[in-house]
């Protein structure tokens, strides 16, 4: 299927404010005839389907947020979310770019392959007077090329604010939380707001739920926009991003959503602090607290995943124990906690050890060498709080000896 970026490019040169029937954020548009409304948080959508054609046509506006970087990094970071991330288009887009009443528009475009059809990706951001606002359009079907046309060419983007350059318009966009501008909300990017693990302790428990009470959960943000329900067991240094089988997040004007299937509507993110969500999960609402870095920590002390943490056996080196000493000097005892593992066993032994990313490195002086997940227990920071740590996602007390 071949795009036309300059057709409608041609018909955006005509933006004008007549006769719009609808509002969003600060896009005022005329919504196209007969097709389905769909409003969600952040986006709303206009569909229509040829079930005998096996034809479609999507058309979404995203809500607005505080302009960061140049028009042409804002488009990339709006090409990343909305399409490329979600689509898995690793190409870049085909782009034009115009210059209208203050506003600078850049469209651009690229086929995916969907269902064994091809498919049509065109994204157009207006970048002005503080905002960033975009446009997505998805097709299978070049008929649909007059429907995108007609939309574009009757949106008026509102002027939010006195025309200004684009914070940091000369040099690389950010993801500094601290940015400003003249918007009046701020638009949180995944760098600085959900990107990382997060940990909750399952207790919401209903009739129909199997999960026990007390159940330790992860969910890690990945700053591709991925999502994965787990903590990796080998920790975070190579677990596969972009694996298939994970689930999405997207932010937009300050607002998450989350989606683990593409055929799912996405559902939203509520944070209850800034270090603290919550999201739909069968049976029950949990509260995630954000797992504080672990970069470079050096503990001192002696845990182990017994319940009893004075149990005798702990004691008893005729056996292999679930319990590691881990030194300020960055030594390690390790008395038996992996030598069951049936996947990948290592002996009882010692060394030295470093802990960044989510992930424990034991190095044997051996020449074995351990990776393994580790985080703090809940938001708690470990350098000031570590009578609980959780290695290999299991539960390790702190010895009183």
């Amino acid at each position: 299927m071949k795009k036309n970026i300059v057709t409608i490019f041609a018909l955006l040169l005509t933006i004008i404010s007549c006769a719009q029937t609808e509002t969003f954020d600060i896009a005022i548009y005329k919504a196209p005839k007969g097709w389905e409304k769909t409003t969600k948080e952040g986006v709303v959508s206009y569909s229509t389907s040829d079930e005998s054609k096996g034809s479609y046509c999507i058309i979404s506006i995203y809500a607005s947020s505080a302009t960061v970087g140049n028009a042409g990094e804002e488009f990339m970071d709006e090409w990343k979310e909305f399409v490329a991330t979600p689509f898995e288009i690793t190409q870049d887009p085909e782009t034009e770019k115009i210059e209208d009443d203050g506003w600078e528009i850049i469209s651009g475009g690229a086929n995916f392959t969907s269902n064994e059809m091809s498919n049509l990706a065109l994204l157009t951001t207006f970048v002005g007077y503080g905002r960033t606002t975009s446009v997505l359009s998805l097709t299978n079907d070049e008929s649909h090329q007059k429907d995108i046309e007609d939309f574009l060419s009757n949106i008026d983007i509102k002027k939010t604010a006195t025309k200004t350059t684009s914070i940091n318009s000369t040099a690389p966009k950010t993801n500094s939380a601290a940015t400003t501008s003249t918007a009046t909300t701020t638009s949180f990017k995944p760098g600085n707001n959900l990107e990382g693990v997060w940990m909750a302790i399952h207790l919401k428990k209903s009739y129909y739920d199997k999960v026990p009470s007390g159940t330790v959960k992860w969910i890690t943000f990945f700053d591709n926009g991925r999502v994965a329900k787990l903590l990796p067991d080998d920790g975070m240094d190579k677990y596969n991003k972009n694996n298939p089988e994970i689930g999405y997040y997207s932010i937009s004007n300050g607002k998450a959503s989350l989606q683990w299937f593409k055929e799912v509507a996405p559902f939203a993110i509520t944070f209850k602090t800034k270090d603290q969500i919550q999201f739909q999960e069968p049976y029950s609402s949990d509260t995630y607290f954000r797992c504080k870095p672990v970069d470079g920590v050096r503990l001192n002390g002696t845990w182990t995943s017994y319940n009893n943490i004075n149990d005798p056996e702990l004691d008893d080196n005729s056996k292999n124990r679930s319990m590691i000493t881990l030194k300020q000097d960055g030594s390690f005892i390790d008395y038996g906690m992996f030598a069951d593992d049936y996947s990948a066993p290592v002996p009882a032994g010692s060394g030295t050890y470093d802990i960044s990313n989510f992930t424990l490195m034991l190095h044997y002086i051996n020449g074995t060498v351990k990776q393994t997940a580790f985080t703090g227990s809940l938001g708690l920071d470990v350098k000031t709080n570590n009578s609980m740590i959780y290695i290999h996602r299991l539960a390790f007390l702190k010895r009183n000896k």
